[in-house]
């Protein structure tokens, strides 16, 4: 080999060098340390250890104490003891935080009836958190009475939910056991 192809390869390997030395020190393991859950805020940058990813928290805590944390893009629920607080010097996956505006509920009834199961507890997610978010006391979900499927999948989801403080069935007269009253 020339001289000069071995100064060339010393180049390329010493600028290698420093891209890795800088991609280790962007990176440096991270002291895990788990979030308590009145620690936790919207928006905050945290590490979630399992898959060693950095994400931002996007809703609160449940019951629970799972949290949405926006990883790549993706909300995933996680327990809070599993989070800790991402390092200023560490890059989160997902720079940007999502900001959405909470539009007002149509009304105090929501009607999910004949959803699949995932869409109709998404819908009344943002239900939920657009009554909450307008200062709305009580909701009514109407699921239907059908093989209760459904109204049973509702109600796990409510007792999992920190802003329901406690449900019930409609009366009779209006409409039973195919209606969900829950106070927020």
């Amino acid at each position: 080999a020339s001289k000069e192809s071995i100064n060339k390869a010393k180049l390329i390997l010493e600028d290698s060098s420093k891209k890795i030395t800088k991609d280790i020190e962007e990176n440096i393991s991270v002291d895990f340390i788990p979030l308590e859950i009145n620690d936790i805020n919207i928006d905050m940058n945290v590490y979630y250890s399992d898959i060693n990813e950095h994400g931002i928290v996007d809703r609160m805590p449940d019951k629970k104490g799972k949290v949405s944390v926006s990883i790549n893009g993706k909300s995933i629920l996680i327990h809070h003891k599993k989070l800790s607080i991402s390092k200023n010097n560490l890059k989160p996956s997902q720079p940007d935080s999502h900001k959405f505006e909470i539009s007002a509920p149509p009304g105090m009834r929501i009607d999910i009836r004949g959803l699949r199961m995932n869409e109709a507890i998404n819908k009344l997610d943002k239900f939920i958190d657009s009554s909450v978010a307008y200062g709305m006391n009580i909701i009514e979900i109407l699921h239907g009475k059908g093989e209760g499927i459904l109204m049973q999948a509702v109600h796990k989801h409510l007792s999992e939910q920190k802003h329901v403080k406690e449900f019930r069935f409609a009366d009779e007269d209006s409409g039973g056991s195919g209606i969900t009253i829950a106070k927020l």
